[in-house]
């Protein structure tokens, strides 16, 4: 409980244990519980984390910094996370105590209501040796999980009800199968796999069942409390997310009603119940990009890999020296998730390693088969993203869909901008949010931004192809992308350029993205002439000069065969044109490049650009004088200055001076 202690040591009450009061709420840090009038709320573990924070600090402004180093103190992310469980938080306290916590520009947040203290007391609970029979088998054995698992039945010790949360396909129930194996020592194990039941209803009949109990009436609640208080006992709830209400309504109901028991659940977003602890799966670790001589051993994602191909592969594919480098890259592509490696590995039954590394670049179309004993959701991955896609709201899948637009990583105003329009900001934000909470979202350690990983977005991407609102989407994402170019050049003047790579950097990848749609057949050629327009400082700052010239010429292409098009846009094309023709070409195309700027320099001049002049001038110039023509050279510069001396005074002299040095 290192967020725990880490609030008891600000509160300084001693013993470390408290309840705080404010407003009609009651906040029991010890157990874990929010309360209102005497009623529990549901809270998420990290919402409740962040509130204890900010309650024990009460009228005292705490930085986002520092909210984050207590909330997640083992784990990197960045304000992206916090936001939306602040969004959880305030949704849980209700529409008059939103105002209790206070966003104070630039500095971080103050919890505002007055907070009074006191002392509570701790539960003992008994724990005994029992049965652990009930417990599945898995089939295979759990690699790079060892200090997850542990530390995972450690937190048992100060906590009655936590949740493995994380992606369809990471690993949740083995993982929770492992702990409950580490627990069985001093708990009464039963395990309930609620992907068997389609609604919840049936939740509570199937545990007294496993507990040897008669199910005549309705209200079986009253006998399984009766038979769970015998023994310490740890009931498994596994696969909660379609059932997640009446999950945590159970777990809320057992937990109170019988201080011997202790509840596990895995589910793809929080129960949010009151005594929840949550912690993320994540996926397992595998070799950064661009490392040769790999060990399998020191990365479980690719020892994963290797240990299942070479049950069913030629262990000569595998003694290739290359062989560990196209492995390590099919990890890389598939995130890290055990269930897309476990399928990919199947693979190798039947495909040679080159093979299965070139198809698993469309993941979804690949790995269509997987293990015979495997429940149905998870013979392919495309059924698991299936079974977690159904659990969706229908805003919750519209927005995933769309989300699938996106590269790279992208903030929650990015999403916004791909939304539905006829969605509300209350409406996309209730989405936005319940998708991160349902593990489809996450959080990016750079930057703190949102991505979805690989498989998530193919599959989302397919369902999108098929929504009818595809294009306008795209259209939107492109659009998008029209304006952070327009933000990173401005931020050009005010950044360094470390600061401004990490902030517009990765850019790159949805400006990419926005022109192969836009160029492509159903695409918006005008947004995509647009944004080739617009996108210099991209691909000057980040050396891509040649592909830049690619998307030059194919815009100019179709810039050609339209009407309409503003002088703004082609002036830019045509001075950008000429830059890289001039850096890439050398002298092999300098007539070209010299028309272009002439282009650029006359629509300029119409346009009383003065700066556009310039570059096009000090373009033209620099071809003169390294082809040895430096009377043209002078000539271009007095005639920029007789235009716009009075503007840019000395710009002449230093176009001459810096192009004859």
């Amino acid at each position: 409980m290192q967020n725990l202690k880490l609030k008891k040591a600000k509160l300084n009450l001693g013993g470390g244990m408290s309840v705080l009061y404010f407003d009609s709420f009651e906040l029991d840090i010890e157990n874990r519980r929010l309360s209102a009038d005497g009623k529990a709320l549901r809270l998420g573990s990290r919402a409740f984390d962040i509130l204890a924070a900010l309650a024990t600090r009460a009228g005292q402004v705490v930085s986002k910094e520092e909210l984050i180093r207590t909330v997640w103190p083992t784990t990197i992310v960045e304000e992206g996370a916090l936001r939306v469980h602040l969004v959880s938080l305030r949704k849980s306290l209700g529409d008059e105590a939103r105002k209790f916590i206070e966003n104070v520009p630039s500095r971080g947040y103050q919890f505002l209501p007055a907070v009074r203290v006191s002392p509570s007391a701790t539960t003992n609970r008994p724990a005994n040796p029992i049965d652990k029979s009930t417990l599945p088998r898995t089939a295979t054995k759990l690699l790079g999980r060892e200090d997850f698992i542990r530390t995972t039945a450690e937190f048992f010790k100060t906590t009655r009800l936590l949740t493995i949360a994380g992606a369809g396909g990471i690993g949740k129930t083995s993982v929770a199968i492992a702990v409950a194996r580490l627990l069985s020592e001093q708990y009464r194990v039963l395990f309930l796999d609620l992907a068997a039941h389609s609604t919840g209803e049936t939740l509570l009949p199937s545990l007294a069942s496993q507990l040897g109990l008669s199910v005549y009436g309705s209200n079986v609640l009253p006998a399984i409390i009766g038979e769970l208080q015998k023994s310490a006992t740890l009931l498994v709830f596994d696969n909660c997310e379609h059932v997640v209400d009446e999950a945590a309504r159970a777990a809320e109901e057992i937990l109170k009603a019988s201080p011997s028991t202790t509840i596990l659940a895995t589910s793809r977003e929080p129960l949010r119940a009151s005594l929840e602890r949550v912690r993320q799966l994540p996926p397992l670790e595998v070799p950064p990009e661009g490392s040769s001589a790999v060990n399998p051993s020191e990365y479980a994602g690719l020892e994963l890999f290797v240990s299942l191909a070479g049950l069913v592969a030629d262990e000569s594919d595998f003694a290739r020296p290359e062989a560990m480098t196209l492995a390590a890259d099919i990890v890389r592509r598939l995130d890290g998730i055990p269930l897309a490696i476990e399928l990919a590995a199947a693979r190798a039954f039947d495909m040679d390693l080159e093979s299965l590394h070139r198809s698993v670049a469309d993941p979804l179309a690949l790995l269509r088969r997987g293990r015979r004993t495997a429940p149905p959701r998870q013979q392919t991955l495309r059924a698991a993203l299936d079974w977690s896609y159904n659990t969706l709201e229908p805003t919750q899948k519209d927005l995933l869909d769309r989300l699938s637009v996106f590269a790279g990583t992208f903030t929650a105003d990015h999403a916004r901008w791909v939304a539905a329009e006829d969605v509300s900001d209350e409406e996309f934000y209730d989405a936005f949010d319940g998708l991160f909470l349902k593990s489809l979202l996450n959080v990016s350690a750079a930057g703190g931004n949102y991505r979805l990983l690989v498989t998530t977005r193919e599959y989302a991407a397919t369902k999108l192809a098929n929504s009818g609102f595809d294009q306008s989407c795209k259209l939107a994402h492109a659009k998008l992308c029209r304006a952070r170019l327009a933000e990173a050049e401005r931020d050009w003047t005010v950044l360094d350029t470390g600061s401004w790579l990490n902030e517009h950097g990765g850019l790159v990848h949805e400006l990419r993205s926005a022109l192969e749609w836009a160029f492509s057949e159903g695409g918006e050629t005008r947004a995509g002439i647009d944004l080739v327009a617009s996108s210099n400082i991209i691909w000057t700052q980040l050396g891509l000069m040649a592909e830049q010239l690619t998307h030059l010429e194919r815009a100019l292409a179709y810039f050609d065969q339209l009407d309409g098009v503003d002088a703004l846009t082609e002036m830019n094309l045509r001075v950008s044109h000429g830059g890289t023709l001039y850096h890439i070409k050398s002298s092999e195309r300098d007539q070209e490049a010299i028309e272009e700027f002439s282009k650029a320099k006359s629509i300029a001049e119409n346009l009383r650009d003065h700066m556009n002049t310039l570059r096009a001038v000090g373009g033209m110039t620099a071809i003169h004088t390294m082809n040895g023509d430096y009377v043209e050279a002078i000539s271009l510069a007095h005639r920029f200055n007789d235009l716009f001396g009075n503007v840019l005074p000395n710009a002449a002299s230093r176009l001459l001076a810096h192009n004859f040095h």
